[in-house]
């Protein structure tokens, strides 16, 4: 058990997926925004918070309230230690911890911008912030992109949180080359058996034995006949 739990903890740790699964979500909501005819940068410069990092997207327009919207989007881990004891008792913890702490990142910002935290957690359960962000641009898209705009919306942003999941568990999982050798072996031994027990009309000799100067499949590791106990 305690290998196991050691090895699930690490898997969504692991960076392998989280920079890619981080660009395709922030990807997909500035494409969305723009189809929305609400223009938006990646990571605008001059737009920073206390700490010097910036936000991961900005509308060149006012998206409400006569201000522009910054965005910030985070997948957090269901499963991480530090979540496990609230994530058991209800669902969406994680993601509803992760917007809290993003607002205390961005209370600074927040008096000149409308801010919304992006959470997704690993398991696919959204924030509620998040959540009403996008199904707003999904309602702004109708006119441009039909009525299922919202619904694809978020599938999209789901399945890039999907392939990023996979992408860390695969990054976390051991080489296993070392296992391929056995398909040649397999493979060669079952081309030699077909080749040797093949009669002169094409028919299958017999497996043990010698029949007709067939010779013998290899016998070493190998048996075709059960052995008395």
């Amino acid at each position: 058990m305690r290998a196991s739990s050691s090895f699930a903890k690490s898997i969504f740790v692991a960076g392998a997926g989280r920079h890619s699964r981080h660009t395709q979500c922030n990807d997909i909501i500035k494409r969305a925004l723009i189809s929305a005819d609400i223009p938006s940068i990646r990571e605008p410069l001059g737009c920073c918070r206390t700490d010097g990092k910036r936000p991961d997207g900005l509308t060149l327009i006012p998206y409400k309230q006569g201000r522009s919207l910054i965005w910030d989007f985070t997948c957090t881990d269901t499963f991480a230690p530090s979540y496990l004891s609230h994530t058991l008792r209800h669902a969406g913890t994680a993601a509803k911890l992760a917007e809290t702490k993003k607002h205390k990142l961005y209370s600074e910002l927040e008096k000149q911008y409308i801010f919304v935290p992006v959470a997704v957690e690993t398991s696919g359960v959204w924030g509620m912030e998040g959540l009403k962000f996008i199904q707003d641009v999904g309602r702004r898209m109708k006119d441009v992109t039909g009525p299922m705009s919202t619904t694809f919306l978020i599938q999209r942003i789901s399945l890039a949180v999907q392939r990023g999941n996979a992408a860390s568990i695969m990054g976390a999982v051991p080489s296993q080359r070392g296992l391929e050798e056995l398909f040649y072996i397999l493979n060669d031994r079952s081309f030699y058996l077909q080749k040797s027990c093949k009669g002169p009309n094409g028919d299958l000799g017999r497996l043990s034995g010698s029949s007709k100067g067939f010779p013998n499949p290899p016998t070493s590791g190998f048996s075709s006949t059960p052995q008395a106990n």
